[in-house]
């Protein structure tokens, strides 16, 4: 079997705040689908099933652990809360949550994020707060 570099057909979504173009997924419901070569037309899961140990390494989970998207934002966007692992797989079915790290191409001059919440937050007192822009 020859490796090669494969493409992904990106999955589409429109949000509210703008567009993401998800451009590598293994995700039970959002599965990338291979767009060129011997593979195309392929799942990624299906993919990986045949190439386990050449994609993953020996003795790595069955599935890719990563989602790669790349995000066009024309507003504020949503507030990002995901699930950890354990909660995941009780609460949602799905054998991981979703971890995330941004790399940021290109910043709006006016931009900012806003991480975690003030010492004191807690579920009760959550939904009434007023939203501050971070400093």
């Amino acid at each position: 079997m020859i490796l090669y570099p494969i493409l992904f057909t990106p999955i589409i979504k429109t949000m509210i705040w703008g567009q993401e173009s998800w451009d590598v997924s293994c995700r039970p419901l959002e599965m990338g689908v291979i767009e060129n070569g011997e593979y195309a037309g392929m799942g990624f899961d299906a993919y990986i099933a045949l190439n386990h140990a050449l994609v993953l390494g020996a003795g790595a989970s069955e599935r890719f652990p990563l989602l790669v998207k790349i995000i066009t934002a024309r507003d504020t966007l949503s507030v990002q809360v995901h699930p950890g692992d354990e909660y995941a797989r009780r609460a949602g079915g799905f054998d991981t949550g979703k971890s995330e790290m941004w790399y940021v191409i290109e910043p709006p001059t006016d931009g900012n994020l806003v991480i975690g919440l003030k010492d004191g937050v807690t579920r009760e007192n959550f939904p009434t707060l007023t939203p501050q822009k971070a400093t």
